[in-house]
């Protein structure tokens, strides 16, 4: 697979993902890499957003965590969490 197809997987992930929240129209998503040219590690920055929009920029550098915090800001959490029925055990 070539290096640029890698990276159409990875942007087709996440717009995919994103296409569940109806808010959000349009994707603005960075992939940045950085360190030593010889040896050492190699940083990769995700960032998901703009400071911009609605639900502002998230960067970080685990995809999935990105993703989850950015469609948390948009409510998808609250909207698709399974409601939870309290019983205090008095009569109404």
């Amino acid at each position: 697979m070539s290096y640029e197809a890698t990276i159409k997987e990875i942007v087709n992930y996440v717009r995919d993902e994103l296409k569940k929240i109806e808010e959000i129209s349009n994707l603005d998503f960075e992939i940045t890499a950085d360190g030593r040219l010889h040896d050492g590690s190699i940083n990769i920055k995700f960032k998901l957003g703009s400071s911009y929009s609605i639900g502002g920029m998230v960067e970080g550098g685990r995809l999935d965590a990105v993703l989850t915090e950015y469609m948390r800001r948009f409510g998808w959490d609250v909207r698709n969490k399974p409601l939870e029925l309290t019983f205090t055990g008095e009569e109404a």
